[in-house]
């Protein structure tokens, strides 16, 4: 097993040895770009989020991933596009119909049925000119809302029950998009938001 010497976490070297996944060398920031909910759904997805996955709900509000972490690992390039790509063609509008709770496992997700063809369109946009420049390559991503994540939440069959009679179906439009951050597993926090 790799391990790191206890100076590295401030103790002294003569203490015993951690294991390298304990140990944080770096204060590299997670990134990813989102959708926020808009109301009046946002309430009601905040709401059970609150209540079934609480430790999830702490740190960051619900969103639909846009660009996964390793798409804006550009960082500040990306933000760069985002921001070239709003002044250059103005707000959009990303609508998506979100259908009946899935579960898995502790999982519980309210998947999109029917088309994501704007939510397509603006990744594809988003994602062009990185393509070309560091090799990243657009990528099916099926968007959808968590209501659990199995990271830090669980999920009984009592529990998804009542998430499927709370959360119905609906329709929502996206009007504007953020980058966000997350430093050392802190709370998530807007880098910049496009309204």
């Amino acid at each position: 097993m790799l391990t790191a010497s206890r100076a590295v976490t401030g103790k002294s070297q003569n203490s015993r040895k951690t294991p390298l996944h304990r140990v944080r060398l770096s204060r590299i920031p997670r990134r990813q770009a989102t959708l926020s909910l808009p109301p009046p759904h946002s309430e009601s997805i905040e709401s059970l989020r609150a209540r079934y996955n609480p430790a999830q709900f702490a740190p960051i509000r619900e969103y639909v991933t846009l660009c996964l972490e390793d798409e804006v690992s550009d960082g500040d390039a990306f933000a760069t596009r985002l921001d070239t790509y709003w002044t250059a063609a103005g707000p959009f509008a990303v609508t998506l119909e979100f259908g009946a709770p899935q579960r898995d496992g502790d999982l519980v997700l309210l998947p999109v049925r029917g088309s994501t063809a704007s939510f397509d369109e603006l990744r594809a946009l988003l994602l062009a000119p990185s393509v070309a420049t560091d090799g990243v390559t657009t990528r099916t991503h099926r968007p959808h809302l968590k209501l659990v994540h199995p990271r830090n939440g669980r999920c009984s069959d009592e529990d998804f029950e009542a998430i499927t009679r709370a959360a119905l179906p609906f329709s929502a439009t996206f009007r504007g998009a953020s980058l966000i951050e997350q430093l050392d597993g802190g709370p998530w926090r807007d880098v910049a938001t496009y309204d």
